[in-house]
Formats: structure tokens, C-alpha cells, sequence
């Protein structure tokens, strides 16, 4: 017995159940996969400022 015969009979004994569909194409298929992108992010406007990031520097101990 096949690798592949061995997996349909397993299948098959753990409740298994095989459907037989009409030739030819069927009219109610639903397909869950689909194209996956990722969206581009944004352009930033012209009169939009960047994002400061910079981190103030600490200031001098005073001295004493």
C-alpha cells in the first residue's frame, strides 16, 4: 500500500467522508484566497511639516 493509500484509508476510517460532484465547472465555488497586498502608505501632503523626533539635550548641572 501507497503513503497515499495509506492517508485516504486513515481518512477514511477516522469518519471520513468522500463527496462526488457533477462534471464541469461549477457556478457556486467561492474562493478565500484572494491577491494580498499591502497598501502603500500616503504621500505626504506639501504643506504638511515632517515629524520631529529629536530629543531635547539635558541641561548642565548647576554648579555650587
Amino acid at each position: 500500500m501507497s503513503d497515499e493509500e495509506a492517508m485516504i484509508s486513515d481518512y477514511l476510517s477516522r469518519g471520513g467522508k468522500v463527496t462526488k460532484c457533477a462534471p464541469g465547472p461549477s457556478d457556486n465555488v467561492v474562493y478565500r484566497s484572494g491577491p494580498r497586498f499591502r497598501r502603500q502608505p500616503k504621500p505626504a501632503q506639501p504643506n504638511e511639516a515632517p515629524a520631529v523626533t529629536e530629543v531635547p539635550a539635558p541641561s548642565p548641572a548647576p554648579e555650587g
